[in-house]
């Protein structure tokens, strides 16, 4: 039987770039408006990179009692998004200085 290359990870342990498929936003703070036609954070909140079932962002940071919003992809072009972030999920240094702000 051949092995599985499937990665095993410990429980809360956050996922490497190679590994992951889907980055969702995060935010440390609420409220957060999210409907078909906008979706906005508060003033001076940093949106973050989380992938399902993580319990830290793709920069490091825990984020158990952040919200979550599933139904947005990271990153989102209409809010600040954290650069350590935007590195980690392997974007083009062009691509982090236009869309990070931190």
């Amino acid at each position: 039987m051949a092995k599985s290359k499937a990665k095993l990870y410990q429980f809360g342990a956050a996922p490497t770039p190679a590994t992951t498929t889907m980055w969702f936003v995060a935010a440390p703070f609420a409220p957060i408006r999210d409907d078909e036609k906008a979706f906005a954070l508060p003033a001076g909140v940093v949106a973050h990179a989380k992938q399902m079932g993580t319990t830290q962002t793709a920069c490091g940071r825990s984020a158990l009692t952040w919200h979550r919003i599933w139904t947005r992809a990271f990153p989102e072009p209409t809010v600040p998004s954290c650069k350590e972030c935007l590195r980690a999920i392997g974007l083009a240094e062009k691509d982090v200085q236009k869309l990070g702000c931190v």
